[in-house]
Parts: C-alpha cells; sequence; structure tokens
C-alpha cells in the first residue's frame, strides 16, 4: 500500500464514522501542511505524493501513524 493508498483510506473510515469530525481534520491537514484543496484531492486521488514532513503533520493531527506500511 502507498501512503496516498492508506491516507485515502482512513480519511474515508473516518467520514464514514463521523462526517463532522471528518471535515475539521482535513480542514487542519490543509492547513498544516500548507496545501490547497486541488492537492488534497490529489493525494487522495494518488496523483501528487505525500511527502515525509508532510505525513509527519498527518500523523500528529491523527495522532496515530497511518504511514507504517506503506511502500513508496
Amino acid at each position: 500500500m502507498t501512503a496516498n493508498e492508506a491516507f485515502s483510506h482512513h480519511i474515508d473510515i473516518l467520514f464514514e464514522q463521523n462526517p463532522v469530525a471528518a471535515r475539521k481534520i482535513v480542514r487542519a491537514i490543509k492547513d498544516r501542511c500548507g496545501i490547497s484543496s486541488p492537492v488534497y484531492s490529489n493525494w487522495r486521488r494518488g496523483i501528487t505524493k505525500i511527502k515525509k514532513l508532510q505525513r509527519n503533520e498527518i500523523t500528529q493531527i491523527l495522532g496515530i501513524n497511518i504511514f507504517t506500511n506503506v511502500t513508496d
């Protein structure tokens, strides 16, 4: 699994569980990673790679490391 696949899968789960909280998390990810909505969309679709520093920010926001078993 790639980092983008792990990210997209986790975001999907968050939206299934609690859409309001998921939107807040997505907003925090965009703000802290300094990305636009199109870049976020590209992350979800696997078009733009998620850089290691951005993965660290995402891990801090989520409180878990979803990138432990990814292959790049």
